[in-house]
């Protein structure tokens, strides 16, 4: 091979890497989220449970703003934050409560009918909701982001501020006497969130955002130190943990600023012509 063509076969390759270099996209990006999702509060003893205590999988939804930064074609990083309604919906038979003996919150749910004056029936339903800020801190992993739609994904950590709390027996408000549900609730606990789809670009600006969304909550939702005003512990001392966790569709529209980031042409090896 003489040196004339391995010159031009080295700036091709030069040229090659500098135009990947030329669309590659940079910039921020900041938008609308919303979305449905099902919830839950997991604790051992309430799953183990039976008949007393059965769960059933709430709806509810997120909704807030979001942004982030875009490095280049693939990686970037994210920050959200979301009001999000969530909680764990139970059914059961009136009658086999305390079965398992007062470990599980079958047992809560008969005293707040009881003070209540509400009736529990034998094939009761109850629900505890819980309304939380959410602010996920994501690391952004994406196909070509220079396609007209292309696969997304986000892994981060997550803040979650408790911002409010109450139960439902048979579909009634069944508030505590003396103090609030919320009281008796961690304040801010520490999740992972994960979440795999797509991206649209709908225009040069606007991009549509689809994604599969997952978090789960690594510390006690419960705060099974609290102390009621007569003294006496809202929790059992042998209950477990409880870990709050949602699944669902989260939807962003995005204004994007992104832009192709400027080639450097300072030093590029030139091509001479014959």
């Amino acid at each position: 091979m003489n040196v004339s063509i391995t010159r031009r076969l080295a700036a091709i390759c030069a040229l090659s890497l500098t135009c990947g270099t030329l669309s590659a996209q940079t910039g921020f990006d900041f938008g609308l989220r919303g979305g449905i999702q099902t919830s839950s509060l997991l604790n051992q003893q309430d799953e183990d449970a039976g008949a007393e205590l059965d769960y059933k999988m709430p709806i509810g939804f997120a909704a807030g703003i979001g942004g982030g930064y875009t490095f280049n074609n693939h990686m970037g990083v994210g920050i959200d934050i979301l009001y999000s309604k969530q909680g764990q919906g139970y059914g059961g038979d009136a009658n086999a409560i305390m079965s398992h003996g007062v470990d599980n919150f079958s047992y809560t749910f008969a005293g707040l009918a009881l003070v209540n004056d509400i009736n529990m029936d034998n094939n009761y339903t109850a629900r505890t909701i819980i309304n939380c800020i959410k602010i996920p801190i994501m690391y952004r992993y994406t196909g070509d982001n220079t396609k007209k739609s292309y696969f997304s994904s986000f892994i981060g950590p997550q803040f979650n501020i408790l911002s409010g709390a109450s139960y439902m027996v048979s579909d009634k408000d069944a508030p505590i006497p003396d103090f609030s549900a919320k009281d008796v609730y961690t304040k801010m606990t520490f999740d992972v969130v994960l979440g795999v789809g797509a991206n649209v670009q709908l225009s040069d600006n606007m991009l549509l955002t689809a994604h599969f969304r997952l978090d789960y909550g690594l510390s006690d939702m419960e705060n099974k130190s609290y102390t009621t005003p007569s003294g006496d512990k809202f929790f059992n001392a042998d209950r477990s943990a409880t870990h709050n966790a949602t699944g669902g569709i989260l939807i962003g529209l995005n204004y994007s600023m992104v832009k192709q980031a400027k080639k450097d042409t300072k030093g590029a090896p030139q091509v001479k012509k014959k």
